[in-house]
């Protein structure tokens, strides 16, 4: 196949433009100062420790170019890192300090958008996803833009179909924060919380925090939930044992003080003490009661 002047032309001027985007690309990065570099990884110290003293002194007033380079960080798997690298974790906590570092800005930019972007990229571990569903809780109501709150707030009750992992329970403790600061949509909350509680899908680390928002909110599944999960101990884990009895503390009857009194013959503190205060709070509950 003979390939025309123009067409080789047109070639040209692609392969050109690719390389001067590069190239562009690189000058941008070599324009970065020292200390951006390091904390975005592009010198030969990749340790944790220079890095995060690095974020820690980063001013309030950075530049643009500044913000877009640790933005480009944020928005990187952490698979994508560049060998030798971080652990996981260390690499999920730099980039935890470094939002933190942007929310902090007088200058307030639209990070809203970021972070429902990161939630939603289906190669964004699950770890640094379940950091961001904490900040659009943290960020929201900071939000410059009302139409990114309004997608902020759509992506929480998006990932609550996540229930068979921490994905829903780190959304739900957010939109009930959320609820906290604006007392907006609270019916919406409440029917949430009461099907994360009875899917049999909902996994123990999420029904964790579906039952503590629960108690608060005192929804219609609290006590019969709590009280299920306290009447068969061994089948959940134990941190979710133990806020059912908070619960049953907030919301329970002297009905279920028998069942909260085994708990006090427990060799095991994390029984006993929860139970006893759960205990008092009914006893106090049903002694202020009106005599009818």
């Amino acid at each position: 196949m003979k390939i025309s002047l123009i067409q080789l032309l047109i070639i040209g001027c692609l392969v050109g433009g690719i390389h001067q985007g590069m190239a562009e690309g690189a000058d941008q990065a070599a324009q970065l100062p020292d200390n951006i570099k390091l904390i975005i990884g592009q010198t030969d110290v990749w340790e944790y420790l220079p890095r995060l003293k690095a974020i820690e002194v980063l001013s309030a007033e950075l530049p643009d170019d500044q913000i877009e380079a640790l933005l480009t960080f944020l928005r990187a798997p952490a698979d994508t890192q560049p060998e030798p690298h971080l652990p996981t974790i260390e690499f999920h906590c730099l980039k935890n300090d470094v939002f933190i570092v942007l929310m902090k800005q007088r200058t307030k930019r639209s990070l809203g958008k970021e972070l429902v972007a990161m939630v939603n990229n289906p190669e964004m571990d699950i770890t640094w996803r379940d950091y961001c569903l904490q900040f659009i809780a943290q960020w929201y109501l900071q939000e410059p833009d009302i139409a990114v709150r309004q997608q902020m707030h759509d992506t929480l009750y998006q990932a609550l179909r996540e229930n068979e992992t921490t994905i829903a329970g780190t959304a739900i403790n957010s939109l009930y924060l959320i609820y906290t600061r604006t007392q907006l949509d609270r019916d919406s909350l409440v029917a949430a919380v009461d099907r994360l509680l009875v899917d049999l899908k909902t996994s123990d680390a999420t029904k964790i925090s579906a039952i503590q928002v629960a108690g608060k909110l005192k929804t219609a599944k609290a006590l019969p939930s709590a009280r299920a999960i306290v009447n068969m101990p061994g089948e959940h884990d134990m941190i979710l044992v133990m806020s059912a009895v908070a619960v049953l503390g907030e919301v329970g009857t002297s009905a279920d003080l028998r069942l909260l009194e085994t708990y006090l013959k427990s060799s095991d503190g994390r029984k006993r003490i929860p139970a006893a205060a759960a205990i008092q709070k009914i006893k106090n509950r049903c002694n202020n009661l009106p005599a009818s």
